[in-house]
């Protein structure tokens, strides 16, 4: 991937946050491997108006009713015009076309909600989870949907799934506050507190690691998020690098809920485990295999990436990491990496030629 096609792909974070542009419309181009451009203009400039009766819905001319971009360019217009219910029959058509682009779930899930729809907002955001199972955005965004819809117990566990990967996350912590009471689970308001004000005190990680041991200690396999917070408290664990823990809890869920989300989360947090401790074989055959169930996994992209480097195949992981960067823009950090790796790659080269 080159520099030019990285920053093209860093421009289109979410669908969704172009619905928060109170003026320009935002189109999403081809691109190739997972890339988008943008164009921005006013509305105004072609003669549309906000908030007025735009009349029977546009459909995109039969030659491209089954483009992506024809039909994600048209909801994009319709929510400049706060026109939700078209805008909702295109990212419908979207997410029918692309069924496995958490893109287009997050940007039906977001229409759902400006609709107050909590309901389809719910089940957009749900259909969205398996696609990037280290979503820490994606997460937090359901969790508050089933926050408002009362469903805290729900609501908790996506919040501390989000701190398993971003113990730092604010929007999470603020989250577990506002419910804690909810919950009775009054005993954490403290130490809650000051994460709320403050997410990168020292404990955190150590917090939401004993509220998953609470749950664990107080529900039993039967329970449907059970391995799910086994999953969290593995991820917790490889960050404390108590890896023997980790390992032990993610090849539990494999093997006790195999197919499931939960098992797809635990192979994944196992490929950044081997990879963190240099089994490097075996992470490279679970990257084969989940790539086969899930392609677009923006972590497994990223160690795919640093076992290539290691094995000497610079090209090979530099566009793993542009695949990873241009899937998850969000990772400043794979950014700035890639930047640092394709600057080492042109020096090479140069230095080969003189």
């Amino acid at each position: 991937m080159s520099r030019r096609n990285l920053k093209l792909s860093l421009v289109f974070l979410l669908l969704p946050a172009a619905a928060s542009l109170v003026g320009g419309c935002t189109y999403l181009g081809k691109g190739g491997n997972a890339e988008s451009s943008k164009l921005d203009f006013d509305l105004r400039d072609i003669g549309i108006k906000k908030n007025v009766d735009s009349g029977p819905m546009e459909t995109p001319p039969p030659e491209k009713a089954n483009d992506i971009d024809a039909w994600a360019f048209l909801a994009n217009n319709y929510e400049q015009l706060e026109n939700y219910d078209y805008a909702e029959k295109c990212f419908r058509k979207c997410v029918e076309l692309k069924p496995l682009k958490k893109i287009y779930w997050h940007a039906l899930g977001q229409n759902q909600k400006h609709q107050e729809k909590l309901e389809g907002a719910r089940e957009a955001f749900i259909q969205a989870v398996p696609l990037d199972v280290n979503d820490v955005f994606g997460l937090v965004t359901l969790a508050e949907v089933d926050q408002h819809m009362a469903k805290v117990g729900e609501a908790r566990y996506y919040y501390i799934w989000a701190l398993s990967i971003r113990p730092d996350f604010p929007e999470a912590w603020k989250g577990l506050h506002s419910i804690a009471h909810n919950l009775a689970e009054d005993r954490y308001l403290p130490q809650l507190e000051k994460l709320r004000a403050n997410p990168t005190e020292a404990f955190n990680r150590l917090l939401a690691n004993e509220m998953v041991d609470a749950y664990l200690s107080s529900h039993d396999d039967k329970d449907p998020f059970y391995y799910g917070y086994r999953v969290t408290r593995g991820y917790l664990q490889m960050l404390a690098m108590n890896m023997d823990v980790a390992e032990a809890d993610f090849k539990t869920v494999i093997e006790k809920k195999p197919e499931s989300t939960e098992a797809l989360r635990a192979k994944v947090g196992l490929i950044s485990l081997y990879t963190t401790v240099g089994r490097d074989q075996e992470a490279k055959t679970l990257i084969a295999e989940v790539m086969k169930l899930s392609p677009d996994q923006p972590d497994v992209w990223y160690n795919q990436a640093l076992v290539e480097r290691r094995a000497g195949a610079v090209k090979p992981a530099l566009d793993s990491l542009g695949k990873a960067t241009s899937l998850a823009p969000d990772h400043t950090g794979w950014s700035k990496l890639f930047e640092d790796w394709l600057f080492e790659e042109r020096r090479q080269r140069k230095e080969e030629k003189t």
